[in-house]
């Protein structure tokens, strides 16, 4: 996240702060749609632990979107 956020401290003003909230809000919005869908599906193999190897992949694909989730954060909402 403080990857993210060096390049919006410095350029914010030249690029303006409404498309780079409304940017961060709809790819925060994406990814939690996206963790939500896959939680949802998969929830009864995770508890067990007996998951299939779909499972697993949908387990790396949640972790991979939840990155997603704080660098759009702190490119946008969170310097803002």
């Amino acid at each position: 996240m403080f990857l993210a956020t060096i390049p919006t401290v410095i350029y914010l003003d030249s690029w303006g702060r409404k498309p780079v909230l409304i940017s961060g809000a709809i790819l925060m919005g994406i990814c939690h749609f996206v963790v939500a869908g896959i939680i949802g599906q998969f929830k009864e193999q995770w508890d067990a632990n007996t998951g299939s190897a779909a499972a697993n992949s949908a387990g790396w694909a949640a972790v991979v979107f939840i990155w997603l989730f704080a660098i759009s954060f702190g490119y946008s909402w969170g310097p803002t």
